[in-house]
């Protein structure tokens, strides 16, 4: 800590980190990351960014700190890959930018190629092992999400089997919607 009780970098120079935040997200949010962020007396600051910048911001990886109100990694396999191995070439507003492990890298490009599923099931296994020994990425905040409901004027809301936008569990479902009855499992 430097002589303001704040941290400091390694050669005595202030840290103060910036966490980008897109101003079309909960501005309560990111004030309640910076007062718990603050409280490591870490001197950090908000910057609320435009939706579209906020956005090539989070896919081109130019932050340090950011608020990434997107979903994360589904049941696919493939997804460890595409998120954390070098060379990728994919649009992702939650990647892990500038992660690069040799044997996460080998190992994800040989599953793409893997037959058997018990190796392929392996080979995850061991990314799964390098990602937890390394944490390329740390998830600092999980909102909570509420669905509230009058029973009484219509109680067939359900979790959708498998998800909806590649995952999502959430109550909102087509079938609901169109039927206005629990149709799916």
């Amino acid at each position: 800590k430097g002589s303001s009780g704040m941290r400091t970098l390694p050669g005595g120079q202030p840290f103060q980190p910036v966490i980008y935040t897109s101003s079309g997200d909960r501005a309560e949010t990111a004030d309640l990351v910076l007062n718990y962020i603050r409280a490591l007396d870490i001197d950090a600051s908000v910057v609320s960014l435009d939706p579209a910048t906020a956005n090539s911001t989070a896919a081109s990886g130019k932050y340090e700190m950011m608020l990434i109100f997107y979903g994360g990694i589904i049941g696919d396999p493939d997804e460890l890959r595409q998120w954390f191995a070098p060379g990728v070439k994919i649009f992702s507003f939650v990647r892990a930018h500038g992660y690069d492990n040799a044997q996460f890298a080998q190992l994800a490009d040989e599953q793409v190629h893997e037959q058997d599923r018990a190796k392929r099931m392996q080979m995850v296994h061991e990314m799964q092992h390098i990602l937890a020994e390394d944490v390329p990425i740390l998830q600092l905040y999980v909102p909570n999400n509420l669905w509230i409901y009058r029973t009484d004027v219509f109680d067939a809301w359900y979790f959708t089997p498998g998800g909806v936008f590649g995952g999502y569990p959430g109550t909102l479902n087509k079938q609901a919607f169109v039927t206005g009855k629990k149709l799916g499992t």
